[in-house]
């Protein structure tokens, strides 16, 4: 029978329905849907577990993203199961993109102020973030007014026909969040850029042999965290252009679903990018065993400032660069062991330039052997043949009462 214009079947759907039902269960349809659903629902669960642990208004607002992405993919298994309505999928594939866009780049825009505590984004100020917002939230509710406006009053069983005005306000959202997170990844890429350079270039310096073992680790480790973020960078630029060529290119709804997938790529690594950007200014490798022999705060002064960081033992380190490490205080060298087997006397408190062992007298010398001189024995004249040092002569040893051998 009829209904005004439109064909309906015995099960109550025209053929307008059927035919855009058998689109979605097109084998392609069924597996690009399938992918889509599979990545809002990693982004969702990840979303979800940062928020219990950070109960933050940006977590929070993450989860509301990706909450945009999933209720689009549910909604079309749903429609597919019921069998009813198709035209409802359209109506929320349509939506869901531009409210995923605005709120893509409203996390951007807010994430972007962990850099403004470092000497690379000083001019990040709290008022320019908030023009950011403003301009990025009131495009976004100007694209949906009118995105609403243009649904009004069509028939949920007819095919849906293009409307100019609609066309428009998805490109300007998206136009919109695609330049605002686009500059903030460049930017951010070029800080990161600087980040490895200065951790290069103190290692390449050899400040990790001067340092604990514990820290150079962090270091090394801090190295790592970088060179994720650079992947994570990359893989944004690399999803966003290849979704707009995919999308651009497309004519028919399966080509819009296999487009989609772009933006939950695009969403997933950004998410990444922005959870490890915050453990990389506050200074927390995501890997390395935490430890209670340093304290980690915002450094807000020098100009290779990234984090401040005082260990147990009171060593200072801002950034990426130490602070000169002071020479050891000067220790004395033991006195030297004196002459001829005696005991050191110990020196006076006062610094003299005296020997440790005075030189014997040289009436000494003259008169006895030498310390550490061997005496010499011949035979006087007056001895009887017999021996006697010749020192003994010189004194009158021997020749006279009180002598040694007199």
């Amino acid at each position: 029978m009829t209904r005004g214009r439109k064909w309906v079947t015995s099960t109550g759907l025209t053929v307008s329905d059927i035919s855009l039902l058998n689109e979605y269960a097109a084998p392609e349809a069924m597996v690009a849907m399938a992918a889509s659903l599979a990545l809002s629902t990693l982004m969702l669960l990840l979303a979800i577990t940062r928020l219990i642990k950070h109960r933050t208004a940006f977590h929070a607002g993450v989860v509301l993203g990706c909450l945009a992405f999933s209720v689009n993919d549910v909604w079309f298994f749903v429609v597919l199961a019921v069998q009813e309505l198709p035209n409802s999928f359209e109506l929320v594939r349509t939506l869901s993109p531009a409210l995923a866009a605005a709120q893509i780049a409203g996390l951007s825009i807010s994430r972007f102020r962990v850099f403004a505590a470092t000497a690379h984004a000083r001019w990040y100020s709290s008022r320019v973030r908030h023009t950011l917002l403003a301009i990025n939230y009131a495009a976004a509710a100007a694209a949906l007014t009118v995105l609403a406006w243009s649904f009004v009053g069509i028939d949920m069983h007819a095919p849906i026909l293009t409307d100019p005005a609609r066309k428009a306000a998805i490109l300007a959202v998206a136009g919109m969040s695609v330049v605002i997170d686009g500059v903030l990844t460049v930017v951010s890429l070029r800080i990161v850029l600087r980040i490895r350079a200065e951790l290069d270039e103190s290692m390449g310096n050899g400040v990790g042999k001067v340092e604990s073992s514990g820290k150079w680790r962090r270091r090394r480790a801090r190295r790592g965290l970088v060179r994720k973020i650079l992947v994570a960078l990359s893989a944004m630029l690399v999803f966003s252009v290849a979704g707009m060529a995919v999308y651009g290119v497309s004519k028919t709804v399966v080509g819009h679903m296999v487009a989609d997938i772009f933006p939950r790529l695009y969403c997933l690594a950004a998410m990444v990018e922005w959870y490890l950007v915050v453990d990389l200014v506050k200074d927390k490798p995501t890997g390395s065993s935490s430890s209670s022999h340093y304290a980690t705060t915002i450094a807000h002064h020098g100009s290779h400032a990234m984090t401040a960081t005082v260990d147990q033992a009171g060593s200072y380190s801002r950034g990426t660069v130490s602070a000169p490490i002071p020479p050891p205080a000067y220790v004395p060298p033991p006195p030297a062991a004196p002459a001829y087997g005696m005991a050191p006397s110990p020196l006076p408190p006062a610094a003299v330039d005296i020997p440790l062992v005075s030189p014997p007298p040289r009436t000494y010398l003259q008169s006895n052997v030498p310390m550490g001189g061997v005496a010499q024995f011949r035979p006087l004249p007056n001895n009887g043949g017999s021996c006697r040092p010749a020192w003994a002569s010189e004194r009158g040893v021997g020749s006279g009462s009180g002598g040694y051998y007199g």
